[in-house]
């Protein structure tokens, strides 16, 4: 990567890493406790980040998990982020979300819904769609590991790889329970719906991208559905990570951080000022179409 690629990824991971800190305190008594405490910078997260690597703004990116690194990296404010996890009035769907990462269709952002496993479904529909109007554009999800315990995940995965579907499936595995250990890497399943799978660790931010970008490149290129698994590594947190393998980054780590932690900081400020929706307030204006995102 070039020194400003590099400087611009560790803008990005500090960016999340501060303002998840911030939304974690926002989010509203009664969420789950998987919503309500932080959700760290992991590397199905720091996979998420592939946002600000893509050549055609017209893809279609969904997260799985409540984090704001992918928005921030589709350009989403800090600010319109915690007034999602604050529940405010100001909030694009006026306090009446879960708080997690809101939708974008401008952006190619789409918000995950439940239950597990449904969005691997909803975004093979989008990517069949891309392949059947022929437009050079990849659906990307984003997803957990533990949806792969889901009929629907599976339904899905097998649907898109039938279908020979332009959709890249990134799976965070840093944190898998008994129901998904039955194999030791769930790209080992792919073969078995002629889906090519990859492995990569997460502790280094620079080698996901890398392979997730070569992974839509397949898929935008006629290779079909994709898998890239994202699991633990050895070397501990990748901000540290990235510096050892570029020295040159441990200048820039303090602006970077202020300007992060500042950023994160003013966001926070304005959602607990915003005023809080009440069962009067207005609803807001209808959602673009998605059709709307090819013409980015």
């Amino acid at each position: 990567m070039s020194e400003i690629a590099s400087v611009d990824l560790l803008a990005a991971l500090l960016r999340a890493d501060a303002l998840e800190t911030q939304l974690a305190a926002l989010r509203p008594e009664g969420l789950p406790d998987h919503l309500r405490g932080p959700l760290p910078v992991s590397p199905g997260v720091q996979a998420a980040l592939v946002a600000s690597r893509r050549t055609d703004p017209a893809d279609v990116l969904c997260l799985r998990r409540a984090s704001p690194a992918a928005a921030l990296a589709l350009g989403v404010s800090a600010e319109s982020l915690a007034h999602e996890a604050a529940g405010s009035a100001l909030a694009r769907a006026g306090g009446r979300s879960s708080g997690g990462v809101p939708d974008d269709p401008r952006r190619g952002l789409v918000a995950a819904v439940d239950p597990p496993g449904t969005m691997m479904e909803v975004m093979s529909g989008v990517a069949l769609a891309f392949r059947l109007t022929r437009e050079p554009r990849v659906a990307i999800l984003v997803d957990d590991a533990d949806d792969a315990a889901s009929g629907y995940w599976h339904e899905g995965l097998n649907f898109a790889g039938v279908q020979e579907a332009p959709l890249v499936v990134v799976i965070d595995a840093s944190a898998r329970r008994p129901l998904t250990a039955a194999v030791p890497r769930i790209t080992v399943r792919g073969p078995a719906y002629g889906v090519r799978g990859v492995t990569v660790e997460g502790d280094a931010p620079h080698l996901v991208l890398d392979a997730i970008a070569e992974a839509v490149s397949r898929a935008r290129g006629g290779d079909g559905t994709q898998l890239v698994e994202v699991v633990p590594g050895t070397e501990g947190d990748p901000v540290d990570r990235m510096v050892q393998l570029d020295p040159s980054l441990a200048d820039r780590l303090p602006e970077l951080r202020d300007a992060a932690e500042s950023e994160a900081a003013a966001a926070a400020e304005a959602a607990r000022a915003a005023p809080r929706p009440t069962f009067d307030s207005p609803r807001p204006s209808p959602r673009p179409a998605m059709e709307s995102v090819s013409g980015v």
